[in-house]
């Protein structure tokens, strides 16, 4: 594994982690920070759910598929013969919201989400990081075939 994912993977995990404890504290008493109200701001919402608020209270299994994931992702990075900058940077966005999520669900039995918008479900960086991840596998491999 290359020095920059040693560094770029725990960077982003604790960017996920700071950003989960900070907000869990200043929202925990139902505070609302609005940054563009009424349609952006940051709202405290203890997930036990998946995106969209699926699987509601299947904690240990969303935490289990997570962990298949994330095992699927080293046989998946061993197996690709022809990494760049680019695989390895959606690679390490990939791997750490994974990590960010599981961390919570394991630990914690929920995912912190903050970020609100009007026209999205709440969502944290870890999600963010997994977008990432995976809209830069489609475009690599789309390049790739190009």
């Amino acid at each position: 594994m290359p020095l920059f994912l040693k560094i770029f993977i725990p960077a982003l995990f604790a960017v996920d982690r700071i950003s989960k404890v900070y907000f869990l504290n200043i929202l925990k008493d139902g505070n609302v920070i609005w940054f563009m109200k009424p349609w952006a701001g940051f709202i405290l919402v203890l997930n036990q759910g998946a995106a969209f608020g699926l699987f509601q209270g299947k904690v240990y299994i969303l935490a289990l598929i997570s962990l298949v994931v994330l095992i699927g992702l080293v046989y998946f990075y061993k197996q690709e013969p022809h990494k760049t900058f680019f695989w390895y940077l959606a690679f390490g966005f990939l791997v750490s919201g994974a990590a960010g999520n599981l961390y919570d669900r394991l630990f914690q039995g929920y995912v912190i989400d903050f970020f609100y918008t009007s026209f999205w479900p709440t969502f944290n960086f870890a999600d963010i990081f997994i977008n990432l991840g995976i809209g830069g596998f489609i475009v690599f491999y789309f390049l790739k075939r190009v």
